[in-house]
């Protein structure tokens, strides 16, 4: 999806015109570039309501299938891949484990409207098949070595 993109600046110095921007944008969204800071998205509420139904309602789709259908499962299971081809260096056996781990993590954070969750868990289980996958880090991590004891909190 392409978003039209106008600087914090044109908002700030020209917001009718800016504005009027938006409501021409071909998916009612721009993204104001700022210099030093993460660009912003700007939609209406009415836009931003059906954006946030439709993910709710397709997590809940999902979910329920998945959690009712064991051929649904397992087609998951085989695309998977296709949608995470990092998964192709986990372990057979951590394959499900990630999808029933994203499940839950999804309907989660569908409840609570908070999706930052869902890609902790994604990046998390990227890492684990990056490192599955770099023969010399498991070499070091499989190796037998001294106990430090406890870790304090930080």
């Amino acid at each position: 999806m392409s978003i039209d993109e106008v600087t914090f600046s044109d908002l700030l110095n020209r917001p009718k015109e800016t504005l009027g921007k938006l409501e021409s944008a071909p998916h009612g969204v721009l993204r104001v570039h700022r210099r030093t800071e993460e660009d912003l998205v700007l939609t209406t509420q009415s836009r931003a309501e059906q954006i946030s139904e439709t993910l709710s309602v397709t997590i809940k789709l999902f979910v329920t299938l998945l959690q009712h259908s064991e051929q649904a499962r397992a087609s998951a299971l085989e695309i998977a891949p296709q949608v995470f081809p990092w998964m192709r260096f986990l372990p057979a056996d951590d394959a499900p484990k990630f999808l029933e781990e994203l499940l839950g993590v999804l309907e989660g954070s569908e409840s609570l409207d908070n999706f930052a969750p869902v890609a902790q868990v994604v990046i998390e289980w990227r890492n684990t098949a990056e490192i599955m996958a770099d023969p010399e880090i498991m070499r070091i991590l499989s190796q037998d070595g001294e106990d430090f004891g406890p870790v304090p909190r930080p």
